[in-house]
């Protein structure tokens, strides 16, 4: 049960921290996070 809620927040989450990233550093961030993973 806590790994699915822990899936839940994550999703719900992403959206706010995408938004912010972008605002912040542009598509920048987005090429560093794919370089990571």
């Amino acid at each position: 049960v806590s790994l699915l809620l822990g899936i839940v927040g994550i999703v719900f989450a992403i959206p706010y921290v995408v938004d912010f990233f972008i605002l912040r550093n542009g598509p920048l961030y987005l090429i560093r996070v794919q370089r990571i993973s």
